[in-house]
């Protein structure tokens, strides 16, 4: 015989495991939103005694065992309320984020590759990725940064290739 209520789940709620899930997930939110700087947390548009709890953690950046127990009072305070938008929030600013960071090492790639010996292959390689580009402008801007380098001056050539280099690749 078989029984029917075997294809039926036992249990209707969450199991203890993720129940403990998602608690960590809210208190690693609840670490992000203490590494944000104030002007961030305001366009967050938090519960008053959620931002009261994430400023009390800032201050607690340097105490351990604190900082801990402050981050669980963050978790237990965002599982009282609807923390779905504060998730996605998080999120959206450390994509944002990763997105700008990954635009930086690509500028610094590019500088870095016409800077060096192979100017010429960087150089083509640059064009062919970034459609559009003044060679004679980018050339002129990487010789009299080499020159720079050579010598010992400052570096003021080097952010000025790095800023056109930002400018060609934030418009193409």
């Amino acid at each position: 015989m078989i029984d029917e209520d075997m294809d039926k789940p036992q249990y209707d709620r969450p199991s203890k495991s993720e129940l403990k899930r998602q608690v960590e997930a809210l208190q690693k939110t609840g670490e992000a939103l203490i590494q944000l700087t104030p002007a961030q947390l305001e366009k967050m548009n938090l519960p008053d005694e959620l931002h009261r709890a994430v400023l009390d953690g800032q201050k607690l950046s340097n105490k351990r065992v604190a900082l801990k127990r402050q981050r669980q009072f963050i978790g237990r305070l965002m599982r009282e309320i609807d923390a779905e938008p504060i998730v996605q929030a998080v999120n959206d600013m450390q994509a944002k984020k990763h997105v700008e960071t990954s635009r930086f090492h690509e500028i610094e790639y590019w500088r870095d590759a016409l800077l060096g010996a192979s100017e010429s292959d960087a150089l083509t390689e640059l064009v062919a990725a970034h459609p559009g580009v003044d060679v004679q402008l980018l050339r002129r801007h990487t010789a009299k940064a080499k020159r720079e380098m050579q010598g010992g001056k400052s570096k003021r050539a080097q952010r000025e290739l790095f800023a056109l280099l930002r400018g060609i690749i934030e418009n193409t």
